[in-house]
């Protein structure tokens, strides 16, 4: 992608109040001050936009990743595998609801291979998934990547997601040896559309999709 730098003004210039005292005008100095700060024109590149998307991309991918496995680990070990279905179907998605609300973004984990159909790709995504399958399938390495969206308000930050470790498997594995009779059971009734089983660790389950408004990053710059 070609990045030609832009400039973006972040403030409007304010007229300056002038005070006359008979013929002579004077101009006091907190105004005075006041007007050339709002008069600032901050200037951000695209190179500077792309690589603040991609740095906080990642951090929030991160903690999502963490609070996610936080809960489901405590539900795994206080219910068992059933405990972690029920987590997923409740409260996954309002808790990267609530964690979007607060960074002002909006958080997804997409899949081609989804339990919940609102997980399915779109727009977007829908390319960006499959070039994360094409690495897989040929053993290329996975690297975090930001787009700017159709609209240019918007960066997308995506990031592969894979089976990090055995506790997956518990409900993402092979069925008969990984999931139990009493899982399965449970995620057919729970999600009839069920896509998301038969991985090994390693595999590629989806990823992220973070989209970020570009006024929230240079607002951060």
């Amino acid at each position: 992608m070609d990045m030609k730098a832009s400039v973006l003004p972040l403030f409007v210039g304010v007229g300056i109040m002038l005070v006359s005292c008979g013929s002579e005008e004077r101009i006091s100095r907190e105004v005075f001050e006041e007007v050339q700060q709002a008069n600032e024109v901050k200037k951000v590149s695209e190179v500077d936009i792309f690589n603040e998307a991609m740095k906080w991309g990642e951090e929030i991918s991160l903690e999502a990743q963490k609070q996610l496995m936080a809960i489901l680990t405590k539900a795994v070990e206080e219910k068992g595998p059933e405990g972690a279905v029920k987590f997923c179907h409740v409260e996954a998605l309002p808790l990267l609801k609530e964690l979007g609300d607060q960074y002002g973004v909006t958080i997804r984990r997409v899949s081609n291979q989804y339990r919940n159909p609102v997980d399915q790709p779109h727009g977007e995504e829908k390319m960006l998934l499959e070039a994360y399958e094409y690495n897989q399938e040929h053993g290329l390495k996975h690297t975090p990547n930001v787009q700017r969206t159709d609209d240019g308000s918007t960066l997308l930050f995506t990031k592969a997601i894979t089976i990090p470790n055995g506790l997956c498997l518990n409900c993402h594995g092979q069925v008969g040896t990984d999931i139990s009779a009493e899982t399965s059971q449970k995620l057919s009734q729970v999600y009839p559309q069920d896509k998301a089983t038969g991985h090994n660790i390693g595999d590629l389950r989806g990823m992220w999709s973070i989209a970020i408004p570009q006024k929230a990053i240079v607002d951060r710059l």
